[in-house]
């Protein structure tokens, strides 16, 4: 089995759990999982609840937010619960 076919199978293994978890919280959320290897053979796999054009979409926004150093919701509650622990 080549390496990322283990990958993807992983994935899938993984987003299942995630899956479920989202759905047995009430759902509504959406969900990607991304799994890369760390060396120069760039392979990367990715699945994914949403539909593509909506993920491209949700990365694209990350992506800027990202590069512009704007903090997320996400960010914003890490940093202010790591001073109120």
């Amino acid at each position: 089995m080549s390496k990322l076919v283990r990958m993807e199978k992983m994935n899938r293994d993984v987003g299942k759990i995630i899956g479920s978890a989202i759905e047995d919280s009430g759902g509504g959320y959406g969900f990607a999982l991304f799994m890369f290897s760390w060396n120069d053979e760039s392979e990367m796999t990715w699945i994914s609840n949403a539909a593509r054009a909506d993920m491209v979409k949700a990365l694209k926004e990350f992506i800027a937010k990202a590069e512009s150093g704007e903090e997320d919701e996400l960010a914003k509650a890490k940093r202010w619960n790591a001073g109120h622990n």
